[in-house]
């Protein structure tokens, strides 16, 4: 009668080659003790493994034959091949039992699988369950390996040869939680948590993309946790010295009722100061005509650039534009097409009347020169003051929170006044000529009636 005692498994150097990325033979060695009636087997052995995920009962994974097998003071050693006859699923991770038959004659009890072999199912691509790898520290929950290095390399290097292949690919497959495919920590001041580099003329450095219909998906999303300090929640470098971009945000779909959007920046700050700034563009060059921010649109009725400001109440600003040049432009327009428009149409307008007294008005309002502070450039200007504007057209001044000192005005709206003030001078004017026009008439009238009395008086005198 045989019996088997509990084997032992060798495969120490199979962890060093899966990350170094070498290919890896998947066979292991198994070596057993054999007896036969409590003494040791001597002599040749036909052997057959067959592989369970049960203790007892079940169906095989697969079998594997060794005959022939030399046993000597009943030590044994067979070569066994994990991915072949096996399956490429027998080993994932999940406990794994052997039964061994020497003879054809099965022996028990079955003997169960140490982590060894088991270790070779991170070759099939399934993924890992195994706790941290080179590393003594405890697992953490829901960690499935940890690779350290104390040194300056890599810690751990994916890599695929393929045109089509994946270096490294993260799949959190749960459907509910908060999951990471992939989740990068740096915890120096001056690190990078990704640092992306292509050295192709044509390839990308990251690439992000959402391909589910969800209507909420991210391609990338990167934080930057720290509550103080420059942090950066991601950092996009192009060092091409023709036509480089430090950003691209792309969004494909041509549907007519698809809102879109190719980049997105959001800021939750209250600052007002210094913070609170969804999307920021620096062109820091000092030098030649620069860009911090560059809108472009290709559709005949499109916008190159929007801002809105939602909120229904305080001193908002769709889109606020500060030079402190002397010489430059708060606003600038420049093109064939209008500088300014604003939406007028009569379409939307009800209880439309004309400004009244509009010479009375534009008497209260001056313009005048002036001289701004330091905080508004210090520069000489001309316009008007807003306070005295808001005394006669209150509609295009704006008002700090006490009501006090105004903090804007629309020059554009005063124009209509000027419109109003030129039709009253006119009108004024064409009645002052249609006036004068009649007295003149009336003068006219009464110099033919003096000379036509000359004239009489003169017959009179001649016939005496």
């Amino acid at each position: 009668m045989f019996g088997l005692r509990l084997p032992v498994v060798a495969l120490a150097l199979c962890w060093v080659a899966v990350w170094a990325g070498a290919a890896v033979d998947t066979t292991f060695t198994y070596q057993g003790r054999l007896q036969q009636s409590g003494q040791p087997y001597n002599g040749a052995a036909d052997l057959l493994f067959e592989l369970f995920d049960v203790e007892s009962g079940g169906v095989a994974f697969g079998s594997q034959s060794v005959n022939a097998v030399d046993v000597a003071e009943g030590l044994f050693t067979v070569q066994l091949n994990a991915g072949g006859e096996f399956g490429p699923t027998a080993f994932v991770g999940q406990p794994r039992w052997l039964r061994v038959s020497v003879n054809g004659t099965p022996l028990t009890p079955r003997q169960p699988l140490t982590a060894s072999p088991e270790a070779l199912f991170a070759l099939n691509g399934s993924g890992l369950s195994l706790p941290y790898v080179g590393t003594a520290d405890a697992p953490s929950p829901g960690q499935a390996f940890k690779v350290t290095n104390t040194g300056t390399g890599a810690a751990g290097s994916g890599q695929s040869d393929s045109t089509g292949g994946t270096g490294i690919s993260g799949i959190a497959s749960s459907t509910t939680g908060n999951n990471f495919g992939g989740n990068f920590v740096s915890n120096s001041p001056d690190g990078r948590a990704v640092r992306a580099t292509n050295s192709a003329t044509t390839g990308l450095g990251v690439a992000g993309r959402f391909s589910s219909a969800s209507t909420a998906g991210i391609g990338v999303w990167s934080t930057a946790s720290a509550t103080t300090g420059a942090t950066f929640g991601g950092y996009f470098e192009s060092q091409s010295n023709d036509n480089g971009i430090g950003v691209y945000g792309y969004t494909p779909a041509f549907a007519s009722n698809a809102h879109t959007i190719g980049v997105y920046g959001r800021s939750d700050s209250a600052s007002f100061y210094g913070g609170g700034i969804g999307v920021y563009g620096l062109a820091a060059a000092s030098f030649n005509p620069t860009y911090g921010v560059w809108g472009e649109n290709l559709s005949s009725s499109g916008v190159g650039v929007i801002g809105r400001a939602l909120a229904s109440t305080g001193t908002t600003y769709g889109v606020y534009g500060l030079a402190n040049s002397a010489s430059g432009f708060d606003f600038y327009a420049a093109g064939a097409g209008l500088n300014y428009g604003a939406a007028s149409s009569v379409r939307w307008k009800r209880d439309i009347v004309n400004i009244d007294s509009p010479l009375d008005k534009l008497a209260q309002m001056r313009g005048v020169y002036f001289t701004w502070d330091a905080g508004h450039g210090g520069q000489h200007d001309v316009g008007f003051i807003a306070e005295e504007v808001g005394k006669v057209l209150p509609e295009v001044v704006a008002y700090e929170a006490d009501g006090q000192y105004a903090i804007g005005m629309d020059y554009g709206k005063v124009t209509p006044l000027l419109v109003q003030a030129v039709n009253a001078l006119r009108e004024q004017s064409d009645a002052e000529i249609e006036s004068l026009r009649r007295e003149n008439e009336a003068l006219r009238e009464r110099l033919a009636t003096l000379e036509a009395a000359m004239a009489s008086l003169r017959n009179a005198r001649s016939k005496d």
